[in-house]
């Protein structure tokens, strides 16, 4: 299958040019790695794919991609996985097809199908990339995600409704870790106006169109309204907007991180806070760095939320003895000194 003809038009090339500038740009990647897709067979990582596999024909990277398939839709997914391997073919890229029983370990580990189907990607993600490391160890292997400016913006409305801070507000990164988003700077439908000019056809996933999940109502209802009714631009200054928070956020931690390192104690019993050093801060970066704290004493960052930092600001302004329950069985103790948590 051809990916690129000579006579392309100039806006087909102006999004693969884009795709790649984000690649090698903001995500990081380098000229010889090698980037495995995320693939579902939906039109957004058929795209990544296709994109993938025109810069590994070019001899710019190596590519390959994996399907999930999650045991839940029956034969709909047996589809899907023949589809993706069929895909890899046609492109031109190895498509691995990885079962994971999404049920079963939603019911094992107690936890809802997102979460599990989450937790059995990121497994699946990372015994792929071990296994290209294998193959070549010399080269650096990252993992694509398929996520675009449309799933920013609704990362960023699900956030703010929920009381996120600037953490959650930064909404998703171009890279983090061994992840890259190397379309986070295109729209839903220039994707798939991309792919109906070439003529790919993709595999909707009917969930997509039922508004019973949270996101896809924000994504049905919320998202067009906002572009419709307030300004067309809408999804894109979102998408700028998470940019200049996520920078301000890691400004911010790594603030918080060096005042922990030069003023923080870890004792026997648990992680201590001096009092006056935390007062004389400015109250968003003290902010920041208890939350920091509560997230090395919990082991997790999950679930904690303003409510908690509010909490233990509460206790450096209470009296000494007062206790406070916070997730994961963390508890706060003020101290004459300062705050403990244990």
């Amino acid at each position: 299958m051809e990916l690129k003809t000579e006579k392309e038009p100039r806006e087909q090339y102006k999004v693969f040019r884009q795709v790649e500038d984000a690649l090698f740009g903001h995500c990081g990647v380098a000229a010889g790695d090698h980037v495995i897709a995320g693939f579902s067979g939906g039109a957004d990582s058929l795209f990544l794919t296709v994109m993938l596999a025109r810069l590994q024909a070019a001899g710019k990277i190596t590519a390959s991609a994996v399907h999930i398939h999650h045991g839940i839709r029956g034969n709909t997914a047996d589809a899907d996985a023949e589809a993706a391997e069929a895909w890899g073919e046609r492109l031109g890229i190895r498509c691995h097809v990885v079962y994971a029983s999404v049920p079963g370990l939603s019911r094992e580990k107690k936890m809802s199908l997102e979460e599990a189907g989450r937790e059995a990607r990121r497994t699946v993600f990372a015994q792929e990339r071990e296994s290209c490391l294998q193959e070549n160890p010399e080269r650096k292997v990252w993992v694509a995600l398929a996520h675009q400016a449309d799933d920013q913006a609704e990362t960023m409305l699900m956030a703010l409704a929920r009381g996120a801070g600037l953490h959650g507000l930064a909404g998703m990164a171009w890279q983090e870790g061994i992840f890259v988003r190397p379309l986070l700077g295109l729209r839903r439908f220039q994707i798939e106006e991309y792919l109906q000019a070439k003529g790919f056809a993709w595999q909707e996933d009917e969930t997509n169109e039922e508004d019973d999940y949270t996101r896809n109502r924000v994504r049905h209802r919320i998202v067009p309204a906002l572009v419709q009714d307030v300004n067309a631009g809408a999804v894109m200054h979102m998408a700028a907007a998470a940019e200049e928070l996520r920078e301000t956020d890691e400004y911010m931690a790594a603030q918080a991180v060096e005042w922990l390192n030069q003023n923080a104690q870890q004792r026997e019993n648990g992680l201590f806070l001096p009092r006056q050093p935390l007062l004389n801060l400015a109250p968003v970066l003290r902010r920041r760095i208890l939350l920091l704290a509560l997230t090395a004493a919990s082991g997790r960052k999950k679930d904690l939320r303003r409510v908690h930092i509010q909490a233990l600001e509460g206790l450096l302004a209470g009296g000494s003895g007062t206790e406070y329950d916070l997730p994961y069985g963390v508890k706060a103790l003020r101290l004459k000194e300062g705050i403990l948590l244990k």
